[in-house]
């Protein structure tokens, strides 16, 4: 390795040291390293189709993400990831990673389905995996992410109350805005308005806008009616923000010049949001 300074070039010398955690020059290493990776995978025929493209890998930083329809062509990802690393003696953390698949039904009496190998240790099946902060899950559902947004949601308005109670109405709007408003992987999420999880979490986005507000009941003891209690105060229902954040998630994909982007926006899927 040398080190070039302006139009000056220092001497040839031998790497003895890496680079430490959180310094200026890891990420350039790192993006450099997962480039050369990212090019081995892509030569490979495995992985899931797309009209005539192939994508048999996701990276997000140190996050790294197989895909592959059948059980052999993933090993043979994995083969190629563990090549990789014995090269540029990098090191995966094989406790951490888990597959959640569908599986396959087994016609041959007997049969033993082999189990995944990374660095000569068997990986963990799992039927669901959370992969930054979006749960997979086998069956392809959405369900839990949705209970999990839902649980936050009251979390949240918990928090607030206890801590703005005594504000003003106008305040408690702002806050609840801020922090309730927000819906984490929304825009990947597969549902219609008949879906128990989405009429779950529409429900308690309603029940903590009211509770926060302490909005008082009707003359029959029910609560006010939701879309009366939102349109008065200038705040967003929450189908309203279901369909901006999938407008505007489409939108980004549109005018997007990835191929995959554009090849996923042709190919996305039809919500009923009416």
């Amino acid at each position: 390795m040398s080190i070039r300074w302006g139009s000056m070039m220092s001497d040839s010398f031998n790497v003895s040291n890496g680079v430490r955690q959180g310094g200026i020059l890891s990420p350039y290493l790192f993006n450099i390293y997962m480039n050369g990776l990212s090019l081995r995978l892509k030569k490979h025929y495995a992985g899931c189709t797309m009209a005539n493209l192939i994508i048999n890998h996701l990276f997000y930083a140190d996050d790294l993400a197989l895909l592959c329809p059948s059980q052999r062509g993933l090993q043979e990802l994995l083969e190629i990831c563990e090549k990789y690393a014995h090269e540029h003696d990098i090191k995966f953390n094989t406790k951490k990673k888990c597959g959640p698949h569908k599986k396959e039904k087994i016609t041959k009496k007997n049969a033993v389905v082999a189990p995944f190998i990374l660095c000569n240790e068997k990986l963990s099946e799992v039927n669901e995996i959370r992969y930054l902060g979006h749960f997979l899950t086998a069956d392809g559902k959405d369900d839990k992410d949705m209970t999990n947004a839902c649980r936050q949601l009251y979390a949240q308005d918990t928090s607030l109350f206890r801590k703005f109670h005594m504000c003003t109405e106008k305040v408690k709007i702002k806050l609840f805005v801020t922090y309730c408003s927000q819906f984490y992987c929304a825009q990947l999420w597969r549902f219609s308005k008949i879906d128990k999880s989405y009429r779950k979490l529409s429900a308690a986005y309603n029940n903590v806008f009211r509770f926060f507000l302490k909005l008082p009941k009707d003359a029959q003891g029910r609560p006010c009616s939701a879309s009366g209690m939102f349109v008065s105060r200038n705040v967003k229902s929450f189908q309203e923000i279901m369909r901006n954040l999938i407008f505007k998630f489409r939108c980004r994909l549109n005018v997007s010049d990835n191929e995959y982007y554009k090849l996923y926006y042709s190919r996305m899927w039809q919500i009923d949001l009416s």
